[in-house]
């Protein structure tokens, strides 16, 4: 996205720029030089440090595969559920 006369960083988005974010405040960068760094805020930098600390790119993959068939799955007994009662 381009202001007049700045441009702005793209904010994290894919998995492993979120476990670099992770990765780079747990080897001593300060926080709000990371959250600069990768132009997001210190609460979503918490957020992500509490979400993936300790984890590597492929634990984040698996996790987030896990959640989504969880979803999947909640939601195929929500409609069941459903059904059953009409």
């Amino acid at each position: 996205m381009f202001y007049i006369g700045t441009t702005m960083k793209k904010k994290v988005c894919n998995v492993s720029e979120k476990v670099k974010v992770v990765l780079q405040h747990e080897s001593g960068v300060d926080e709000s030089v990371v959250a600069y760094d990768y132009n997001i805020s210190r609460a979503t930098h918490y957020n992500l440090k509490s979400k993936y600390s300790g984890m590597g790119v492929s634990q984040v993959k698996l996790l987030n595969n896990l959640e989504d068939e969880n979803r999947k799955l909640n939601q195929m007994y929500i409609d069941l559920t459903l059904d059953n009662r009409i």
